[in-house]
């Protein structure tokens, strides 16, 4: 074997190296990104249960969230403005459950059993009430899930005209 052979050899085995690195590379990438999206969508699920907690562990809470999304004219200014914060806590979590699962970062899967929660309650006047007040905080695609088209808001316990 002369000289040129060898280099000629030394140049496919490099050329092979590189390609079975760049697979390797990729099929780690791969694994990383699927581990990532799995982690955050654990922190979505920690942070619902955190707002789900609140109403289990608190009656009052509980009497609040139920009253504020029924008639949230019940509810007394100190009672208002702990409903808007529960509603906000929780619109944000759905939210960001929105905004992943459009950028394609947690499971379609989860995605789309935000989006029938979201359709099941979208129309307790609490909720529209929490969502017309505090809209400025979310993407326009969002507010269109509870038929919002105009994103203004107001101070917490307020009640908008």
């Amino acid at each position: 074997m002369d000289l040129t052979q060898l280099a000629n050899l030394g140049e496919f085995i490099g050329g092979v190296a590189v390609l079975a690195t760049l697979v390797y590379l990729a099929v780690q990438v791969r694994s990383n990104t699927r581990s990532t999206d799995f982690l955050v969508e654990q922190g979505v699920i920690a942070q619902f249960n955190q707002v789900n907690a609140q109403l289990v562990e608190n009656r009052e809470v509980a009497n609040v969230f139920r009253r504020g999304n029924e008639d949230p004219g019940s509810l007394d200014p100190d009672e208002r403005i702990q409903f808007d914060l529960l509603m906000q806590e929780y619109m944000n979590v759905h939210h960001m459950i929105f905004d992943l699962g459009s950028k394609g970062i947690i499971s379609k899967r989860f995605l789309e059993a935000t989006l029938q929660e979201i359709r099941m309650s979208r129309d307790l006047p609490g909720l529209q009430n929490a969502m017309r007040g505090r809209a400025f905080y979310y993407s326009p695609d969002f507010c269109a899930l509870f038929g919002i088209e105009e994103r203004s808001g107001h101070r917490l316990g307020e009640t908008p005209l």
